[in-house]
Parts: C-alpha cells; structure tokens; sequence
C-alpha cells in the first residue's frame, strides 16, 4: 500500500531520469536543437512568444518534463524580461489549470493516495494548518508540476489562497530566465 501511494511519484522520476540520461547521451544534439528552437521562435515574432509560453503551460501538468529548460530557453530567446513575462503567466495559468482539474477530477484518487502515503501526507496536513507555508513550498525546488497536482487534494486549501501564493513565489522564475 506504501508503494503504491509513491507510483506516480516514482513514473515522474522515471520520465525526469530518462530525460536527463538522453539530454547526457545526446547533449550536443539537444542544444543545437535548442539553438534552432530558439530561432525559429525569435523569427516567428508574438506566435513564437505564444508558442513557447503555450509549451510551458503544457509542463505545468505531471508528469510532462522540460518545465525549467523551457523558462531557460525563453530567456534565452527573448531576454531576460520578456521571457520571464511569458514564463510566468504561462506558469500561473497553467498551475490555476492543474489545480482546479486535480480537484474536479482526481481528488478522491489523489486523498487515496494521500492516505497511504506518510510523507506527503505530512505536506499536505502541514499546509492544511498553516496556509502560510504554501508560500514557503512553492518557493522550494519542488517538482513544479507534481506540487500543482498534489496540493489540489489538501480539502481546506482554497483557490484564492493557492493563486496568491503561488502568483507572489513565481519571481523566483527571474533566476531560470
């Protein structure tokens, strides 16, 4: 029942240790890639904007990886401004996305799991009484997407409250573009 409560847990590692084993074996092929990504975003004016910021709102959803390469990359395609700009609405919409589908959608499954598992429980139930501490979580280098989909569980965690902290931790983006 223990493991069973860290599956998608241990499906978002496998998915983030492949990625990064690939990006290992394949790293030149990977940033020249990314170099014409780059590019061809730049030339394509606001649809580049759009599309990339539209690439990033899809990350925010688990088990999808690439959430922190992509913000590096409209950084790095579009400076230090106007890419944190796009990352962070991208980031914030797709968070308000995740959370409020988690909740519609899969609360009961994610409580289930919550249940047998004693470490994330402990998040949760820590943040349930001390609202302030989400603040605090989202500023940590937690899995970004996961965090969207599992504080959606915690019953007394209210939208407002999640959006607040979440929209005043988000700056941290400035240092990843």
């Amino acid at each position: 029942a223990w493991l069973q409560a860290y599956v998608p847990l241990l499906i978002w590692r496998g998915i983030s240790l492949s990625s990064t084993a690939l990006v290992i074996t394949f790293h030149t092929q990977v940033f020249i890639g990314l170099d014409h990504m780059s590019t061809y975003l730049q030339g394509l004016g606001l649809w580049g904007k759009v599309m990339l910021g539209s690439l990033i709102f899809l990350t925010t959803f688990p088990p999808l990886p690439l959430y922190s390469t992509l913000i590096m990359l409209c950084g790095f395609t579009f400076g230090l401004w106007q890419g944190f700009i796009i990352s962070y609405i991208a980031a914030l919409s797709g968070a308000i996305v995740v959370f409020t589908l988690s909740r519609s959608l899969l609360r009961e499954w994610m409580v289930g799991l919550l249940n047998k598992s004693g470490g994330l429980k402990k998040v949760v139930r820590a943040i349930e009484k001390q609202p302030k501490l989400l603040f605090l979580v989202r500023l940590a280098p937690y899995p970004y997407n996961l965090m969207n989909t599992l504080l959606a569980s915690s019953p007394t965690l209210t939208l407002r409250t999640y959006v607040t902290c979440t929209a005043l931790a988000l700056p941290k983006l400035l240092i990843h573009t």
